[in-house]
């Protein structure tokens, strides 16, 4: 659970980035992406459902780490996408280790 190597505002908080479907081993490929923004990264439990976790935590941004083919990950995008309280929510998607 290490955040990005750049700069935030000392006067801000720091943002939470939730990790779903990898663990640490994802921050090297995800932590170009996130720009000159710092964060605090959680990953969620394999146990655990993206969608309420989402909803339950509230993240300043999700990372979506899946396979191509994996239909769990698209409905959690469209179930995101039809929550008025998580629509707008940032998410970075992660596919087979590409941005």
């Amino acid at each position: 659970m290490t955040p990005a190597n750049t700069q935030i505002t000392s006067s801000s908080i720091m943002p939470r980035a939730l990790v779903i479907g990898a663990g640490p081993e994802a921050l090297l490929g995800i932590e170009p992406f996130l720009g000159s923004n710092r964060f605090r990264v959680d990953f969620l439990d394999k146990d655990a459902t993206p969608y309420i976790a989402i909803r339950q935590r509230r993240p300043d941004l999700v990372v979506l780490c899946f396979a191509p083919d994996d239909e769990e990950a698209c409905q959690v995008l469209q179930m995101l996408q039809l929550d008025q309280s998580t629509r707008r929510l940032p998410i970075l998607t992660y596919v087979n280790g590409e941005a």
